[in-house]
């Protein structure tokens, strides 16, 4: 047990060093999206003074510190609007911070002024007398209303990587190394250690030996969150930054107008709305689009992007992006991947290509991850293609049927 003690605390430490020092990293840190890196930096601090508060809880800050007892609990108040920030300025690297966006803050700064001083054991009040006499009902009310904040910004975070995927689809064909999918499992799991702490406090408050839980309660969580802040500071630091080209280009009308309400000071072109694209100009652009994708086959590079495209088509990214949107229903992604796709059903049907395995058919059709293509395949085909190239060899799907998925 002592063993287990002994490792559990080891970790809890190593979190503590880690979320400090890749803080520092990311402060210092002068390329990329240094507005981001500075918002992930004070998120793995606030982070850290959780983690220690938990872990020396019992030990130090209770016999040794109590003014200290309850100092951790406004820096969860900055979790919520730090994460925010954080994925809106990966979304929009130049947005510039506004007056109103410092009212985010303002939960964090009327717990400080208004309600710190009052926790604090060494300021006898009246205030102070009731707090401790109603510590049970105090404590409930703050780590509910803390609860709710979190989840509240959690969601809104959500909504912002549901725009940054968009975003990114609509200018990259291959977007794994720039998706933040795995800040979304990171959120899931966050939130579930959160929802199981809040639990379990409300149920140790009405326990008569609640002291002889706690800190252990506290060790627990200061060990999920050191573990997930790892994943945190590791994926933070290797996130690559994004070119958005040109914003106002790249995204579906509905979507543009919000963001131009959202980013900027004045006013935002919205997407398409000056475009003065004609309906037989859209056609042929649709049929040069089409018939340059058959016969040049730009899609064999996994690295292709929108404005490369455009170029190689001569015309403008604004151009491009309306005929995928409008014309031809896609993003950028999902049409250049669909070609992938079809180009992979394409050398399965071959004979040729038969004993060739199917991942190194993808590679050679552009794609380069074996689960983006796994993915798309599932989706365009309809099957995985392991059972495409099955019912290919019993005949079930003939070379016809192939052209025409």
């Amino acid at each position: 047990m002592e063993k287990i003690s002994y490792i559990s605390s080891l970790i809890i430490g190593a979190g503590i060093f880690q979320g400090v020092f890749q803080a520092v990293v990311l402060w210092r840190i002068k390329k990329g999206n240094q507005k981001a890196n500075g918002f992930l930096a004070l998120l793995l601090l606030a982070f850290s003074v959780n983690i220690a508060h938990s872990v020396f809880f019992n030990d130090i800050v209770k016999p040794n510190l109590p003014q200290l007892l309850k100092i951790n609990e406004p820096f969860q108040f900055l979790l919520g609007p730090l994460m925010y920030f954080y994925v809106r300025q990966l979304n929009a690297p130049s947005y510039m911070l506004r007056k109103k966006d410092f009212l985010h803050f303002i939960p964090f700064l009327l717990y400080g002024i208004l309600v710190m001083p009052v926790t604090v054991t060494c300021m006898p009040s009246n205030a102070f007398e009731y707090v401790k006499s109603n510590a049970n009902t105090f404590t409930t009310l703050v780590w509910g209303i803390i609860f709710l904040h979190i989840a509240a910004y959690f969601a809104l975070v959500h909504l912002q990587i549901q725009r940054y995927q968009a975003r990114i689809k609509a200018c990259y064909s291959e977007i794994d190394k720039l998706s933040l999918s795995w800040l979304r499992y990171f959120l899931t799991i966050l939130s579930g250690i959160y929802f199981i702490y809040f639990i379990l406090l409300m149920i140790l408050l009405h326990l008569p030996n609640q002291s002889d839980f706690f800190p252990h309660l506290l060790k627990i969580v200061a060990l999920l969150l050191s573990l997930a802040l790892y994943g945190l500071g590791y994926r933070g630091l290797t996130q690559p930054e994004i070119f958005i080209y040109d914003s106002e280009d790249t995204l579906p009308i509905g979507e543009m107008k919000q963001i131009a309400i959202e980013t900027s000071q004045e006013t935002v072109p919205i997407k398409y709305e000056h475009s003065g694209l004609a309906c037989d100009e859209a056609e042929e652009l649709v049929h040069t689009l089409l018939t340059f994708m058959e016969e040049e086959k730009p899609y064999l590079n996994p690295e292709l992007t929108l404005p490369e495209l455009a170029s190689m088509l001569e015309i403008s990214r604004n151009r491009l992006s309306q005929v995928l949107n409008e014309k031809l229903g896609a993003s950028f992604y999902d049409f250049v991947n669909g070609y992938r796709v079809k180009e992979v059903q394409r050398l399965m049907a071959d004979t040729e290509y038969q004993h060739i395995k199917i991942l190194a058919l993808a590679f050679d059709a552009g794609f380069n991850s074996k689960a983006t293509f796994n993915s798309i395949f599932k989706k365009v085909a309809g099957f995985t293609p392991s059972e495409y190239r099955k019912q290919l060899e019993n005949a079930a799907i003939s070379p016809d049927l192939t052209q025409q998925s």
